[in-house]
């Protein structure tokens, strides 16, 4: 089943355990995000991807430089492993593994979530890819990606049990809008796609499309 389709899926199961008002409170905070990451758009194709060194799941320290190495990267901003749209959407690109290797290209995720988190996330979703924290959420700032959780949400999130300041060991309720890039050798950004409601992901197919 492409992703979005399993995405479309899983957020008609949630509305249909929210109340109505509940649902109007959702529509309310995404509309809040929508019209900030209008007013602060993200890098886009063309732009120089910023460098970074980030720590993977046993506190290696993994470059872009070095993951671009030997081909382009698909480079993923996901918000952590408590949210169901960003799990879906990395087995997904598990599942692609295989396509990957062929066309060259590595494949990393980035997460506000501590280094100590990433093992668990990783397993739980059967993931063999690099995931890499990014806990003071500066690379995601660079890509212009932060943005910080409208009231509205933030009653939503605590209703789910979704303790953002603790599992992010960070106050702030900031999150990466969810972000898929593709960067070639040269670090150029030559495909991207940010969309603050993260019920709304790339697939990984049309992106591969770009890798050839």
């Amino acid at each position: 089943m492409p992703l979005q389709c399993q995405l479309d899926a899983f957020s008609s199961a949630l509305s249909a355990r929210m109340s109505l008002a509940r649902q109007a409170q959702m529509a309310s905070g995404l509309a809040a995000l929508q019209k900030m990451a209008a007013a602060h758009p993200a890098l886009g194709v063309g732009a120089t991807a910023p460098e970074f060194t980030l720590p993977d799941a046993n506190g290696h320290a993994i470059s872009l430089a070095t993951l671009r190495a030997k081909g382009p990267v698909v480079l993923n901003f996901f918000r952590g492993g408590w949210c169901p749209f960003c799990t879906l959407e990395l087995r997904a690109w598990q599942a692609m593994l295989p396509r990957l290797t062929a066309a060259n290209a590595a494949i990393a995720a980035i997460t506000p979530q501590p280094a100590t988190r990433l093992a668990l996330i990783a397993t739980a979703n059967d993931l063999t890819y690099p995931l890499l924290s990014d806990k003071a959420l500066a690379v995601a700032a660079s890509f212009g990606l932060v943005h910080t959780i409208p009231p509205d949400l933030i009653d939503i999130y605590r209703l789910f049990g979704h303790d953002l300041p603790a599992m992010n060991a960070d106050p702030t309720w900031r999150l990466p809008i969810p972000a898929t890039y593709v960067i070639d050798q040269n670090g150029k950004i030559t495909f991207a796609a940010t969309n603050p409601n993260p019920s709304q992901r790339a697939d990984p197919g049309v992106v591969m499309g770009v890798l050839g």
